[in-house]
């Protein structure tokens, strides 16, 4: 059984499930967002962080940012939230969300 994420309307790659984004796309589509409004990226920072601390975070959190560049802000940061629920499915017994938190980290994402 796979735990897989997908964003409706979206297009990553040209076969099989084109909607799935990969830790790269997601990636990518950060770093695009960071370059493009580094003060709204700032703010994408702490959903980012609440979210891997499993903190309620808002509506009004996921939205209300202007970025011109690739997802909306509102797909990529609910993707990040499945992404970190996958990894705990997947490596409940071992490090979880923290694979990917550590990533986005080492990347100046979050």
């Amino acid at each position: 059984m796979d735990f897989t994420v997908h964003i409706e309307n979206a297009v990553f790659r040209q076969r099989g499930m084109i909607d799935m984004p990969s830790h790269k796309d997601i990636i990518k589509d950060l770093k695009d967002k960071q370059l493009n409004n580094l003060n709204d990226y700032n703010r994408v920072k702490s959903v980012i962080d609440k979210i891997y601390n499993c903190q309620p975070v808002l509506n009004s959190e996921f939205t209300n940012y202007n970025f011109n560049v690739g997802l909306s802000i509102e797909s990529t940061l609910k993707s990040i939230k499945w992404l970190f629920i996958e990894q705990d499915i997947t490596y409940w017994n071992w490090s979880g969300r923290k694979m990917l938190y550590d990533v986005l980290l080492s990347n100046g994402l979050c």
